[in-house]
């Protein structure tokens, strides 16, 4: 599946860029079986200016107006010349977590008979703002196919 017309279409072409792509695993709900899915991310470039001063340049270059500061910031601050490749490791956790969401919902797919996916459709993960590991919250969107994942999303450390 190509990118979604939500990542890359249209009005929405300079909204997004793409910090990560590869292969993830997600349990499959039967017999909890791996699968490797193609995961890429894509980093909600307006959303983050209000995390991020570092893609405020970035923003603009692209017609964004930057948002207004908010308390959860990014940190170490994004310095540099290449305030883009500081969010791969962001997009590779994000794609981490939306395998965690799918495996949950194959899960529940299998106790229950519901079927949760709709090729290409936009869903917003449940656990918006839950702090990781690594300090982060992640609010991501995926749009789910049976090969490809795609995932646009924004990062602040709490």
């Amino acid at each position: 599946m190509p990118p979604p017309a939500d990542l890359t279409g249209g009005e929405n072409a300079n909204k997004h860029l793409q910090v990560w792509s590869g292969q993830v695993n997600v349990l499959t709900g039967h017999q909890n079986r791996s699968k490797a899915k193609t995961f890429t991310s894509f980093i909600e470039i307006y959303e983050q200016t209000s995390h991020d001063p570092g893609l405020h340049q970035l923003a603009r270059q692209r017609g964004i107006q930057p948002r207004r500061r908010h308390e959860g910031q990014v940190a170490p601050a994004n310095p540099g010349n290449n305030n883009v490749a500081y969010y791969a490791t962001h997009g590779m956790e994000a794609a981490k977590m939306a395998s965690e969401w799918i495996t949950s919902k194959w899960e529940e797919t299998v106790n229950t008979n519901q079927n949760y996916w709709v090729r290409g459709k936009k869903q917003t993960l449940t656990w918006q703002a839950k702090v990781r590991p690594n300090g982060f919250s992640y609010e991501i969107t995926l749009w789910y196919d049976d090969s490809d994942i795609y995932t646009a999303f924004h990062c602040y450390e709490q």
